[in-house]
């Protein structure tokens, strides 16, 4: 009898992202800033493999998630903790928080790495005029560093 990744997962939480990396599954669970990983390379029995708290001191949700090479990164809106988070996934099994950055966006809703850069794009600027794109130097993860922000 296969295992249903409802069963898995806990059915009465709910999940905002998921990245699938190879035979890894990258799962959010907002309300309690978790990011699961699991083991998926056997679709009918997928396992959680790590389970990792995020220490934000903050209660706000991400608004994105995205994965590129052995980075993960996590993308909240402006509150009292840092906005950008970077997880290196060099071991996949367990994320190790690696730079994070404070940035003024509201509401990130995408973002694409390129060269060492990520471009955010930011639905809602922080006086409220509409969409930003903030480019942010990831070349070295342990310290991003904001470039520049456009509207």
């Amino acid at each position: 009898q296969p295992t249903r990744l409802a069963d898995v997962l806990n059915p009465s939480h709910r999940y905002l992202f998921a990245r699938a990396v190879g035979d890894r599954l990258y799962v959010l669970r907002p309300g309690f800033n978790e990011l699961l990983t699991l083991d998926i390379s056997d679709g009918f029995n997928p396992t959680v493999l790590h389970t990792l708290d995020i220490d934000r001191n903050s209660t706000d949700d991400p608004r994105y998630m995205a994965v590129f090479g052995d980075l993960l990164m996590l993308f909240y809106p402006e509150d009292s903790g840092p906005e950008f988070l970077i997880y290196a996934l060099a071991d996949p099994d367990q994320p190790v928080p690696l730079g994070s950055l404070e940035t003024d966006w509201r509401l990130p809703t995408g973002a694409f790495v390129s060269d060492g850069v990520c471009y955010v794009i930011d639905s809602l600027s922080l006086d409220n005029r509409p969409s930003k794109i903030s480019m942010i130097d990831v070349s070295y993860p342990a310290a991003p560093t904001l470039i520049a922000g456009t509207r």
